[in-house]
């Protein structure tokens, strides 16, 4: 029998937090810098000819963001690239892998099945963009054991806590693998699929299934899909990085009168603002969700009829 360890660490957490965790040096710990910038799209037949699930070859290539690691970061942290974690699909911009694929990248980075991760960043959102992702793509994996730091990198830096720069050594290659769970997450085929009436998930928001658009309020009025609200994540989001407190956001769900006893899906333009919203409705809501990762970058390549630009 396989025992696995736990440690009693919030979902969500401050850098004070984060500080003291350090700073007792806990065990069974890992702390993952997701830092990540927008770049150009890959081109899908190369990256599947040459580069798809080689993570040898991708963890060696040069980007920004290891730059922007390797000058600074939160000590003890692995960089933790969302270039390697996911992969430029044909209708997608970003794609997940197998779990079986998936899980050779952690193993890489030393990462075990049995470690608490933490993950944090820095840039969109105070960082807590791309550390809402890497949380969601590792749930989705099946690792339940994994808290963000809200405020990211800036927020640490604020605080004047210490920095690190340059590689953090990986000791070993850890013993991570994948468990699937997919039930937090919905393509577009599901979403598209219809039912013995005839109808597809699609012609159900707004009535039986809550969609949730988590732009910017301009972006949705521009084009979104049919019957979504409105929920922009940037909102549930406060000066210093830290989430809204549960009263607040309830506040706002019914101010913008959106029903939350119909599931809930949330979407963004790529999948990145869609997960930190998902993360939110979760762990301070307490509201089961799914998030559609494909989004509204998928929407326009498949069918731009299910979009929209009235209210």
């Amino acid at each position: 029998m396989i025992f696995k360890r736990f440690l009693s660490i919030n979902k969500i957490i401050s850098p004070q937090t984060l500080k003291k965790i350090i700073d007792k040096k806990t065990e069974g710990v890992k702390l993952l810098d997701c830092t990540y910038s927008f770049g150009e799209k890959p081109d899908y037949e190369t990256f599947m000819a040459k580069e798809y699930g080689e993570f040898d070859i991708l963890m060696k290539k040069s980007s920004i963001n290891k730059d922007n690691y390797i000058s600074k970061h939160i000590p003890t942290s692995i960089f933790f690239d969302l270039d390697c974690g996911l992969y430029p699909g044909h209708t997608k911009r970003f794609s997940f892998y197998p779990k079986r694929t998936f899980q050779e990248y952690p193993k890489k980075l030393g990462i075990n099945n049995d470690d608490h991760l933490i993950v944090y960043s820095r840039g969109s959102l105070h960082g807590n963009s791309f550390a809402g992702r890497t949380f969601r793509l590792f749930q989705m994996y099946g690792h339940e054991n994994i808290s963000l730091l809200t405020g990211g990198l800036s927020q640490w830096e604020l605080l004047k806590f210490p920095l690190a720069s340059g590689w953090e050594k990986i000791d070993s290659k850890g013993d991570w693998y994948g468990v699937d769970r997919s039930d937090i997450i919905v393509t577009y085929e599901e979403l598209d699929k219809e039912d013995y009436k005839g109808e597809n998930v699609f012609k159900k928001a707004g009535k039986t299934v809550t969609f949730l658009d988590a732009r910017n309020e301009e972006e949705f009025k521009n084009l979104h899909i049919k019957g979504a609200n409105s929920f922009p994540v940037a909102n549930l989001v406060n000066s210093d990085g830290s989430f809204k407190d549960k009263g607040e956001i309830f506040e706002m769900i019914k101010h913008k009168n959106i029903n939350i006893e119909n599931p809930i899906i949330t979407y963004c333009l790529t999948g990145n603002f869609a997960s930190l919203l998902s993360v939110i409705l979760e762990n301070v809501l307490s509201l089961p969700n799914r998030t559609f990762n494909g989004g509204f970058y998928e929407m326009l390549l498949r069918d731009p009829s299910k979009l929209s630009s009235k209210k």
